[in-house]
């Protein structure tokens, strides 16, 4: 009987080894021999092989043992299967590198600037004194109003630990288009802020979304409103004039 090894894996690639066993028909098995073939084609010929190298094998089975009836030795082929192939990894697609410029107006000094890092774009932060700042953030895409609120609700509570509700969704004027936005508050008595959440238009929705928030102080009572938070003197300059494009 001819037996293949099972598979080692992709030691060497389409190589192939048979451990080789005569067993006669009376059942005595014979001295084992091994045949090592190197094919590059498929199974079908290292059987073919085999067959043909049978009238050298068969005589290891002379002297075996004593026959009790004088049957001829029987032999059966057995294919081995082709080796796995492994699949090569595939490299994700790099993330497309986006170039943010903008308009600080009249008072640049008043911002401290940082980023970009990681998914972070720009951050502008205003002096002490009250919630002021302005972010652009990359952000994957985010095809509709409930994905965006979906964003928004998860940032909040990953970078400030915050539940917010981010109320209805709006529209407000961004990169010279009407885009979707969420406007709300968050915190209390001073530190309550009104918070301007806005897609940017970006032009090939496959390379991911850009997300541009806009803070400032809200007062014990001021409601949410895009509208307020984007009119700010210090935001607005900044608001109207921002460009992001890929680089």
């Amino acid at each position: 009987m001819l037996r293949p090894d099972p598979p080692r894996g992709l030691l060497q690639k389409h190589e192939t080894h048979l451990n080789v066993f005569l067993e006669r028909s009376d059942g005595l098995a014979c001295r084992p021999m091994r045949l090592s073939s190197w094919l590059r084609g498929a199974p079908e010929l290292l059987s073919a092989l085999v067959l043909a190298l049978l009238p050298a094998v068969l005589p290891a089975c002379s002297g075996a043992g004593t026959p009790s009836s004088g049957a001829e030795p029987t032999v059966t082929v057995t294919a081995a299967a082709p080796p796995l192939q492994e699949k090569a990894p595939t490299d994700p697609a790099p993330a497309v590198k986006w170039n943010v410029t903008y308009d600080a107006g009249p008072h640049p000094a008043g911002w401290s600037k940082s980023g970009p890092q990681g998914d972070l774009l720009l951050r502008l932060s205003g002096p002490p004194g009250g919630p002021l700042g302005f972010e652009v953030t990359r952000a994957p895409a985010l095809p509709d109003a409930a994905a965006l609120a979906a964003w928004i609700k998860a940032d909040f509570k990953k970078t400030m630990n915050r539940d917010v509700d981010v109320g209805p969704p709006g529209k407000v004027a961004l990169g010279g288009a009407d885009v979707m936005a969420y406007s709300f508050t968050s915190g209390e008595s001073l530190a309550r802020t009104a918070y301007c959440v806005a897609l940017y238009p970006v032009g090939n929705p496959a390379a991911g979304s850009v997300v541009v928030i806009a803070d400032v102080s809200a007062g014990p009572t001021q409601p949410a409103s895009c509208a307020k938070v984007t009119a700010d003197p210090s935001i607005a300059p900044v608001w109207t004039s921002l460009k992001v494009t890929p680089e």
